[in-house]
Parts: structure tokens; C-alpha cells; sequence
């Protein structure tokens, strides 16, 4: 390959990068309801209920590492991640439902160990009899440790 080949190549894989790495605003693109996805900083006192911490565990069923779920009631959901590394790993949103496959709530999201993320408009997922949603976070990464949950 010549020079300027090389940097066309160089070119279209830094540009297939770069979104990867900055903060970003989403909608997911699911079967459920439509949820915005919000990348943020650490959450502001008073302003959320704090749900508790979670470790992660490998799921064999799931193919991949899980959180137990939280309940939420709805509205605005906040997860916050800590991991052995600080570069970002992807991570998703599910609702575990017991009686069926769970569902996908937002897209996958890239974050590193610190950051946290803001999931709007998940009211849609509030079902059963406990009038609740059951949340949990899960990555492909070995790195992450643990997501906190604010509802």
C-alpha cells in the first residue's frame, strides 16, 4: 500500500473511532418504549434516591458479566460504574423479567471506571405485580467491579 493509501486507511478508522470516545447523547432503538440516554457526571444530592451498589458476576446463561437487578419506579434512572481500568468498556441496560427473555433497554454505552450515565423516559418499563421495573447493567469487560443505582 502506498503513502496515501496508508493515510486514507489511517483516516477512515480514526473517524470509526473518535464517536466512540466522546460523551454522547442517544436514543435506543428497542421493541420497548423509547429511552433517552444521557452521558453525565456524579449525581447532585437531594436529587436521587440511592439504590445501592452492585457487584458484577459472570451470567453462563447470559454470556455475559450482570449486576443483580434494582427496582426502579420509573421516570429517571442513574447508573454510575467503577472498574479495574480506566479505559471505557460497554456496557447495557436490561429489564429482567422472570417470566420471558429480558429486554434491552438502551444501546450499548461506552464509559470508563467513575462515569455514570442517565436513562429517561423508563416508566415504560414499570410492570408485575410490584408495580416496578428490574434493572441491571452488563458488560462483556472482566474490568468492571461494580454499577450504583439511582432512581
Amino acid at each position: 500500500m502506498n503513502g496515501k493509501g496508508k493515510l486514507l486507511l489511517g483516516a477512515a478508522l480514526a473517524a470509526a473511532v473518535v464517536p466512540l470516545a466522546l460523551p454522547a447523547t442517544a436514543v435506543a432503538d428497542t421493541a420497548g418504549p423509547t429511552v433517552t440516554v444521557t452521558d453525565v457526571g456524579p449525581a447532585a444530592p437531594g436529587e436521587w434516591d440511592y439504590l445501592g451498589s452492585r457487584n458484577f458476576w459472570w451470567s453462563s446463561a447470559g454470556g455475559h458479566y450482570r449486576t443483580d437487578h434494582v427496582n426502579s419506579g420509573g421516570g429517571d434512572f442513574q447508573i454510575c460504574v467503577a472498574a479495574s481500568s480506566n479505559t471505557r468498556q460497554g456496557y447495557v441496560l436490561r429489564e429482567y423479567d422472570p417470566d420471558s427473555a429480558d429486554e434491552y433497554v438502551g444501546p450499548t454505552i461506552f464509559l470508563a471506571s467513575g462515569d455514570c450515565v442517565v436513562y429517561r423516559g423508563i416508566g415504560g418499563y414499570v410492570d408485575g405485580t410490584n408495580n416496578r421495573a428490574e434493572f441491571y447493567f452488563s458488560t462483556l469487560s472482566s474490568l468492571a467491579n461494580s454499577a450504583s443505582y439511582w432512581d
